[in-house]
C-alpha cells in the first residue's frame, strides 16, 4: 500500500461526499414527503445495481490482479450481460414497487433510478478493470468526474425547482455521459468495448461470481432494506428521518471504501505469492480501520443534533438519536470492509454470503420487531446490532487466514 495509492482510492472514496450534498439539498429542497419518495427509489436502485452486477464488480479486481491480460475479454463479456440483466431488474424493482404503492410519482422515480443503477453498473464494469490494474489514478479520475457532473446538475436542478422526478431525470443524463466518457477514455488500459453476443461467455462469467454475487446482494440488501420496510410499514415522515440521518452515517463509511479499494487488489496479488505478507497486511488493514473508525464515531455522536441541522434542516432533527445509534456502529462497519477485502483475495467467497446473510436475516427480524414501536430509532438499532453479528461470523470464518493455520474458507 503506498502513499499515492492511498491518496488516489480516497480521491475516488472520498468524492462521495459530493454525492451526499445532493441528498442533503434534495432534504431541503424537496420536503419531507418528496425526500422520502427519493430515499425509497434510491434504496430500491442499489440493490437493483447489485442484482444487475451480481458480483462481477468484485471478480474482476481480482481476476484482473492476478492475471492481468484477462481484462479485455472481461469487460466486453459485461457490457452486453448487464444489458440483459438490467431489463429483467428493472421489470422486477417496478413489480415489486406495486406492492408497496400505485401511485405515478413513486413508480416514474422508481423506474428513472433503475435505470440510472443499470448505467453505473457499466461503469463499475470499467472501474474493476482499473483497480484490478491498480490503476487508483485513472479510477479517481473517473469516479470523481462522474460525482462532480452528478453534484452540479442535480443540485443545479434542485436549485432552480425541479421535483423528485426532475431530479431522477438528472441522474440518469448524468450517468449516460460519464459512461460513454469512461469507455472512451479507458480503451489504452481496458480496450475498445464491443457488444457481442457470447452465452458461453456470459454464463462462464456469471458461475464464476455468483458467490461474490449473492454477497453483493445480500450486503446491498442489508444496507438498504431498513428504507424499503419503513416506507411500507411507518408513516412517510419516518423514512424522510431516518434517511436524513443514515446518509450523513453512510458518507463516513467511505472512508473504509478506500481502505478495501487498495486493500483487495494487493490482497489478491500477495495470496497468491506470499502468504507471510498477505496476513501482515491483513493485520495492518484491521488496525487501521479501528484508529479511523473511533474519532469519526465519536465526532458523529457528539455533535449528532448539529450534523443533521447542517445538512438537512430542523425538519429533521428528530432523526438525530438514530445518528447517535449509527455512529456506535462505526468501528463495526470499518472491521467489516477490512474483513471482506481479506475474505475476498483470498477466495473465501462462502464465508462472505454466510455472515452476510446471517446479518441480513437478524436485521429484517429485528424490524419487524422494532420498527412498530420505534420507528426509525428502532431501524437504526436494527442496523447497529446485525453489523455486530455479522462481523463476529466474519472474524470467525477468516480466523485461519488471519492466524496462519491454514488457507481454505472455513
Amino acid at each position: 500500500m503506498t502513499p499515492r495509492s492511498f491518496l488516489f482510492a480516497a480521491v475516488s472514496s472520498g468524492s462521495a461526499a459530493l454525492m451526499a450534498l445532493v441528498y442533503f439539498v434534495a432534504a431541503r429542497y424537496l420536503g419531507v414527503e418528496g425526500f422520502a419518495i427519493f430515499s425509497y427509489a434510491l434504496a430500491v436502485a442499489m440493490i437493483g445495481e447489485a442484482l444487475i452486477d451480481m458480483g462481477v464488480h468484485q471478480l474482476t479486481i481480482r481476476e484482473v490482479a492476478q492475471a492481468p491480460g484477462s481484462r479485455f475479454a472481461l469487460l466486453r463479456q459485461q457490457l452486453g450481460l448487464k444489458a440483459i440483466s438490467g431489463a429483467a431488474v428493472i421489470t422486477l424493482g417496478m413489480a415489486g414497487t406495486l406492492f408497496i404503492t400505485t401511485d405515478t410519482t413513486d413508480l416514474m422515480v422508481v423506474a428513472l433510478m433503475l435505470v440510472a443503477s443499470l448505467l453505473r453498473s457499466w461503469l463499475l464494469s470499467v472501474r474493476g478493470g482499473l483497480i484490478g490494474l491498480e490503476a487508483f489514478g485513472t479510477d479517481a479520475a473517473l469516479v470523481a468526474g462522474d460525482r462532480v457532473l452528478l453534484t452540479v446538475a442535480g443540485t443545479a436542478a434542485l436549485l432552480l425547482g425541479a421535483d423528485v422526478v426532475g431530479l431522477a431525470v438528472v441522474f440518469v443524463a448524468t450517468r449516460v455521459l460519464t459512461v460513454a466518457a469512461a469507455l472512451v477514455l479507458t480503451r489504452r488500459d481496458l480496450g475498445v468495448p464491443t457488444w457481442r453476443y457470447e452465452p458461453d461467455a456470459w454464463v462462464a462469467l456469471q458461475r464464476r461470481a455468483f458467490p461474490l454475487g449473492v454477497f453483493m446482494i445480500v450486503l446491498t440488501a442489508y444496507n438498504y432494506i431498513d428504507t424499503i420496510m419503513l416506507r411500507a410499514m411507518a408513516p412517510e415522515a419516518e423514512t424522510a428521518l431516518y434517511n436524513a440521518a443514515y446518509r450523513l452515517y453512510e458518507g463516513t463509511t467511505y472512508a473504509a471504501a478506500v481502505l478495501w479499494s487498495v486493500l483487495t487488489p494487493r490482497l489478491s496479488a500477495l495470496w497468491m505469492t506470499d502468504r507471510t505478507g498477505h496476513r501482515r497486511l491483513a493485520g495492518r488493514g484491521l488496525a487501521t480501520a479501528i484508529a479511523v473508525a473511533l474519532p469519526i464515531a465519536t465526532a458523529l455522536w457528539a455533535g449528532a443534533a448539529q450534523w443533521i441541522r447542517w445538512t438537512s434542516g430542523e425538519d429533521y432533527l428528530a432523526g438525530r438519536h438514530a445518528l447517535q445509534v449509527l455512529s456506535a456502529g462505526l468501528p463495526l462497519v470499518f472491521a467489516i470492509w477490512v474483513v471482506h477485502a481479506i475474505a475476498t483475495s483470498a477466495s473465501h467467497d462462502r464465508v462472505l454470503v454466510r455472515s452476510t446473510a446471517v446479518g441480513l436475516v437478524a436485521n429484517v427480524g429485528l424490524n419487524l420487531w422494532l420498527i412498530p414501536h420505534s420507528g426509525h430509532e428502532g431501524a437504526a438499532l436494527a442496523t447497529v446490532i446485525g453489523e455486530a453479528l455479522t462481523l463476529t461470523l466474519l472474524l470467525w470464518g477468516v480466523r485461519r487466514v488471519l492466524d496462519g493455520t491454514g488457507g481454505t474458507a472455513a
